[in-house]
């Protein structure tokens, strides 16, 4: 089956999830959470680029989407501080976007981790429970989510409209990084185009509503509309971004991916809905990320199974943060040797620096 096929799959898989997993009805495209435009996000403008450096390789993090399995990256963002390793460019999609771009934006590592363990987090995506927002759901609005569920036509969009994410981020940035290209270390968001289809690479604008843009869940959270694009979540197309971690010309490109390390499972275990839906996009991410991931020159992937994509416990984000420091130290010597080889060879064979 062709990479196309998959994304196709993926992108069926990913609506049919959140149906199952948050019993989503959808609103009306009218009710698009449409946010300001801005002439920043230009298609043509070249990524910021890393530029070289004689005293060491450069580094390019490409943080992969996981819903509350993202969590790892604050643990692997641990150990790179831990270990003096420099960040020039980080690349994030959906909640890899969420993390790097708040870190990239100059937001503290323990400020991120608090924000999984307090569950501030996921209240920003959704303020008020499913539950409590079913009760005020139309019935004309269950009916039209049911045709949703049967494959009918109908014209609606997503349950959250809010731009809580956007808000949530920008509250925690410092006014002058609250632009993607004010960040500390470059950074670059990447959404999905439901108009074309096309992954979109946000570099610069307002942080807070490309990150809201990288994460919209299908069906979930309504599509974001930005210079005539409508953007959702950067899963349905690259959703461990290492081409893009490429585009910035670093010396060296480590990806993060937070997929679930597919194990076999029994019957039982898929006899209700959350499960089972989680399980399908579990099976499509692994098979398209693993496509992305021979972009790079290293891989870290914590072990994260089993854990929901859509969990808002606590206990799950801080089992996510410690598989990924774990994974980062598993990695760590190969990302050494690598950059002591291409420090190596960019001078002439000779070792200047022990990494």
């Amino acid at each position: 089956m062709s990479i196309q096929n998959y994304r196709n799959q993926l992108a069926a898989a990913l609506s049919l999830t959140a149906i199952l997993t948050f019993n989503t009805p959808v609103y009306a495209a009218n009710e698009i959470a449409y946010l300001p435009s801005t002439s920043a996000y230009t298609p043509s403008a070249p990524l910021p680029a890393v530029s070289a450096r004689k005293t060491r390789p450069t580094i390019a993090l490409a943080l992969g989407g996981g819903g509350v399995r993202g969590a790892a990256h604050v643990g692997v963002l641990k150990i790179f501080e831990r270990e003096n390793l420099p960040i020039d460019f980080i690349a994030g999609s959906s909640m890899g976007a969420i993390v790097g771009g708040m870190y990239a934006a100059g937001v503290p590592l323990e400020t991120i981790e608090h924000m999984f363990l307090d569950r501030s987090l996921f209240k920003a995506f959704a303020p008020l429970p499913d539950s409590v927002k079913m009760m005020s759901i139309p019935a004309s609005a269950l009916v039209r989510s049911a045709k949703i569920a049967l494959g009918m036509k109908t014209n609606l969009i997503g349950l959250h409209s809010s731009n809580n994410v956007a808000a949530f981020v920008n509250k925690h940035v410092a006014p002058y990084r609250r632009s993607i290209e004010h960040s500390e270390i470059p950074f670059v968001a990447v959404a999905t185009n439901l108009l074309d289809g096309k992954p979109i690479t946000l570099e610069y604008g307002n942080l807070g509503r490309a990150l809201q843009a990288s994460s919209a869940i299908p069906f979930y959270v309504k599509p974001i509309a930005i210079d005539g694009k409508l953007l959702v979540d950067g899963a349905l197309r690259s959703n461990v971004p290492t081409l893009q971690a490429r585009q910035s010309r670093a010396d060296i490109v480590i990806s993060v991916n937070v997929d679930e390390d597919l194990q076999k499972i029994s019957p039982a275990e898929l006899t209700r809905a959350t499960p089972y839906g989680n399980r399908v996009l579990s099976i499509l991410l692994s098979e398209l990320d693993g496509h992305h991931t021979d972009y790079a020159d290293v891989e870290i992937h914590p072990t994260l199974t089993p854990m929901p994509l859509y969990s808002r416990k606590s206990r799950d984000a801080e089992r996510a943060m410690k598989a990924g420091e774990q994974a980062a130290e598993n990695a760590m010597q190969q990302i050494r040797a690598i950059l002591n080889t291409k420090l190596a060879k960019d001078n002439d064979g000779a070792t200047v620096a022990n990494f």
